[in-house]
């Protein structure tokens, strides 16, 4: 009866003392929740730079903050099937433009001006303009949706490894428990898998987020894991064409 409790003392204690080390722990887990939803930036010649780490960006100290917006631009200043298609667009006006140049010349020394399909021409360039407005369309819906999805991955990969700490925290507790008898090997080991597990598993979350930020790239040329950083200040609603693709594509064509 003695024996136990002095155990039972000794463990009081040494929750006691291990409690006093873990309070700053959950302070500052409650003082980054408060700002999840803060602004952790500041300005540099017009820019924006992280300088706080908000939740999911513990590694963004000192990155350029990209917008939403500043992402869909650079996806549509990079898409070669833009640039292609805005060449094809002014190939059509400078035909136009030039066909006019003739005809005043013409006209300017009484000579007979030939008809030109301007039609023709006008019509492939309203095609051509078209054709454009609904690939921007296709390009902001999809960066709009891989960006969110990102942030959305940075948020709960921060979280998991403030979990991954709480569980190596309690860990320290069972070893102690352990040697004092109140719990078991078994206990222990089954504790230290579950562990592993949780580190495996954030392993395979920042494989895929790094596979999603290098295809980003390609898309956008903006480099989200040494240059820049995500804005978590952005409404996560997926870009979404209302009503059903056909009549979205109805609906260009009726304007065309």
């Amino acid at each position: 009866m003695r024996q136990n409790l002095i155990k039972v003392v000794a463990l009081g204690i040494m929750l006691c003392v291990m409690n006093i080390n873990v309070m700053p722990v959950f302070a500052v887990e409650n003082s980054e929740d408060l700002n999840v939803s803060k602004s952790a930036i500041s300005y540099d010649n017009g820019d924006k730079i992280s300088t706080t780490a908000q939740d999911g960006q513990s590694a963004a100290i000192g990155k350029k903050v990209i917008t939403l917006n500043e992402a869909i631009e650079a996806a549509i200043n990079n898409s070669d099937k833009l640039a292609l298609k805005s060449k094809e667009i002014k190939m059509y006006e400078d035909k136009m433009n030039l066909q006019d140049k003739y005809n005043d010349f013409y006209e300017s020394i009484n000579q007979k001006v030939y008809d030109f399909p301007y039609d023709k021409l006008e019509d492939q360039k309203k095609q051509a303009e078209q054709s454009q407005e609904f690939m921007q369309d296709k390009i902001k819906s999809d960066i709009t949706n891989k960006y969110n999805d990102m942030v959305l991955k940075e948020i709960d990969i921060d979280k998991s490894k403030r979990n991954l700490e709480l569980e190596k925290k309690d860990l320290e507790f069972m070893k102690a428990k352990l040697n004092l008898g109140f719990v078991t090997p078994n206990q222990l080991n089954d504790a230290q898998i579950e562990i592993k597990s949780l580190q495996d598993e954030i392993t395979a979350k920042e494989n895929s987020l790094n596979n999603n930020k290098d295809y980003f790239k390609v898309l956008t040329d903006l480099d989200l894991k040494n240059t820049y950083t995500l804005d978590y200040n952005i409404d996560y609603t997926k870009f979404k064409i209302d009503g059903s693709v056909d009549e979205y594509i109805d609906d260009k064509i009726y304007k065309f």
